[in-house]
């Protein structure tokens, strides 16, 4: 036997800190309550960082044969070492989710047996996204009728697709970025790709000025006030989309849903869309004879424009990409930031008339409630 003794010995307390703690998963054999006949049921809980996954083992016993690992009977040997194999499979499957080759959604249904086609994986996949990945899905599906990416269906959907060519091309992008991430993990096969050039292809909405959108409202009837009320509130907010109202919840601010981006919500519209039935306004705007939300949009951009407004303020009012956007801009809870934002948006709402069309419409809702 040896003994060391170790004298003099003096510690770096700045260069032994403390490991931060990781949080780590785990996977515990769990309980229900006892019922009312003294039974119990038995589920396999996986914990994770702030999410956890129930599986049921469809075992039910007397709570006396449980003695809080083990089922305690003479006949359950069997049965007990099918729990520890069933554990032993999840514990591969979180390995798996750990190192990224499984969604949260895919860890949780293939720990319930649940085996989902092509099309319920994508749409799980989906929903952890931003709506721009579902937007250009759906778009995909409906011109070539499938939801699988093939060249000959990426050719068809940009031969098909009769948007721009950047809103084309962006959709190109985030296709064929899901199809190398579902490769990754195993749901799809590799392909290689082989695609038509998306080729140039003229405007065709023209540009609108602010005195054709106070003519619409002047000369709107009562019964067509839900469409020029959601015109008026997506000009007023820098050109909102139909699906960003839809999931507007009336706060100060708004994440765009095609970017994610904070934009400063006009706090004079928020009032104003409490008014709007949005069914009622589809209709209008997907008729294509009206302005569309785009054209208001390119209005916004072009009044902030011509009237000086900060490049990169100007970008954040419009809610592009957070890539192109200074960190300083966007700390919307920054106090300078928020000042600069509000009086940016104040000057771009005076030039847009919004006072006098937020009047025009109260005229017009007024007039359509006393018909009634």
């Amino acid at each position: 036997m040896y003994t060391f003794c170790i004298t003099n010995l003096r510690i770096n307390t700045q260069t032994f800190k403390p490991k931060k703690q990781v949080n780590m998963s785990n996977i515990t054999l769990n309980k229900s309550k006892t019922t009312k006949g003294g039974f119990i049921t038995l589920y396999l809980r996986i914990r994770l960082d702030r999410r956890s996954i129930s599986v049921p083992l469809n075992i039910k016993l007397k709570a006396s044969q449980w003695n809080g690992r083990v089922i305690n009977h003479s006949y359950a040997s069997d049965l007990n070492k099918w729990i520890n194999e069933e554990k032993a499979r999840l514990w591969e499957l979180v390995s798996l989710y750990e190192i990224k080759r499984l969604t949260y959604a895919q860890l949780r249904d293939k720990a319930k047996g649940q085996d989902k086609s092509y099309e319920q994986v994508l749409h799980a996949y989906l929903e952890e996204k931003p709506n721009v990945y579902s937007s250009a899905f759906n778009k995909y599906k409906t011109i070539v009728g499938a939801v699988e990416v093939t060249n000959e269906g990426l050719n068809e959907f940009i031969k098909g697709c009769q948007q721009s060519p950047a809103t084309v091309k962006s959709y190109v992008n985030v296709v064929k970025a899901v199809h190398t991430d579902l490769v990754r993990l195993g749901h799809a096969e590799r392909i290689e790709y082989d695609l038509i050039k998306i080729t140039q292809k003229p405007v065709r909405n023209r540009a609108t000025t602010v005195s054709e959108v106070v003519r619409r409202i002047e000369d709107a009837k009562p019964e067509d006030y839900h469409y020029h009320a959601l015109a008026v509130f997506s000009l007023l907010n820098g050109g909102f989309y139909y699906t960003d109202a839809k999931v507007f919840k009336g706060e100060d601010y708004h994440a765009r849903s095609k970017t994610g981006v904070l934009m400063p919500v006009a706090k004079e519209s928020i009032e104003l869309f409490n008014t709007i039935d949005l069914s009622k306004a589809k209709e209008y705007f997907f008729s294509r004879k009206t302005v569309g939300f785009k054209r208001l949009r390119r209005l916004y951009e072009t009044v902030a424009t011509n009237i000086g407004v900060d490049f990169t303020i100007r970008r954040q009012l419009l809610g592009h990409a957070i890539s192109d956007i200074s960190k300083h801009y966007y700390d919307t809870k920054a106090k300078e930031s928020e000042e600069k934002l509000r009086e940016a948006q104040k000057t771009v709402l005076k030039h847009l008339r919004a006072e006098y069309l937020l009047k025009c419409l109260r005229q017009l809702y007024v007039q359509g409630n006393a018909e009634k």
